[in-house]
C-alpha cells in the first residue's frame, strides 16, 4: 500500500506536462466535449501501462533497441505531422450541444495511444523513471503498485483537465478555436520536425 501511495503523490509531478498528449486533450475537450477528450488521454494512459509493463518484465533492452527506436520514431514523427496538418485546416467548431458525434470514443482513444505509443522518447523516459524507481529498493510487485498509483493519479488529473476545459468553453469563440487549432497544429508539427531531426542525428 506504501509503494501505492507513494505513486499517488510521485504523479502529481507530471500534472503540468505539456507534451503531444495534453495538447491532443486541450483541442479534444474544445471540440468534441468531456468523455472524447478523457478517452484521448485513457489511450495515453494505456500505452504508458503497457511500456510500464514491459519494462518491468524485462523488455527494456527491446525499447533501447536502435532499430526500433528508429522505426518506431519515424512512425511517431509522421503521425505528429499528419495530425499537426489536420488540425491546421480544421474547420470544427465547438460542441455546445449534446448533438450525435460522427467520431465515436474509439477513436479518440486510438488517437492518444498512436501519438504516446509511436514516440520512442516516452519509452526511453519510461526507462529511466523505472530504473530510478527500482534503485529506490522496492520490489517488482512494490513497483507494479507504485506505478499503479501513478497511473492513478494521471488518470484522475487529466479527467479534471477535460472537465474545465469543457466546462469554460463557452467562453471560447469559434474563432478563437481555428487559433487554438492551429497553434495545436503547429505544437504537432513542430514535435514531429524534432523527431525526425533527432533520429537522423541518431543515424
Amino acid at each position: 500500500m506504501t509503494a501505492y501511495l507513494d505513486g499517488l503523490l510521485y504523479g502529481l509531478v507530471f500534472i503540468f506536462s505539456l507534451g503531444p498528449s495534453f495538447f491532443a486533450l486541450l483541442q479534444a475537450a474544445l471540440q468534441h466535449g468531456f468523455s472524447r477528450a478523457w478517452f484521448v488521454s485513457l489511450g495515453v494512459n494505456m500505452t504508458d501501462a503497457i511500456l510500464i509493463s514491459l519494462i518491468l518484465i524485462g523488455f527494456s533492452s527491446v525499447l533501447e533497441n536502435e532499430v526500433v527506436r528508429f522505426w518506431s520514431g519515424l512512425g511517431g514523427a509522421v503521425v505528429l505531422i499528419i495530425f499537426g496538418l489536420s488540425s491546421w485546416f480544421s474547420s470544427k467548431k465547438i460542441q455546445r450541444t449534446n448533438g450525435e458525434h460522427t467520431r465515436p470514443h474509439v477513436a479518440f482513444l486510438l488517437k492518444g495511444a498512436a501519438l504516446n505509443g509511436l514516440n520512442p522518447t516516452v519509452a526511453l523516459f519510461w526507462v529511466g523513471v523505472v530504473g530510478s524507481v527500482a534503485a529506490l529498493g522496492y520490489t517488482v510487485t512494490d513497483q507494479f503498485r507504485f506505478f499503479s498509483g501513478f497511473l492513478t493519479t494521471v488518470v484522475l488529473v487529466d479527467a479534471c483537465k477535460a472537465f474545465l476545459i469543457t466546462r469554460f468553453s463557452h467562453y471560447i469563440t469559434d474563432s478563437a478555436l481555428t487559433v487554438v487549432n492551429r497553434v495545436v497544429g503547429t505544437l504537432f508539427i513542430f514535435f514531429g520536425i524534432r523527431l525526425l531531426v533527432l533520429l537522423i542525428g541518431g543515424v
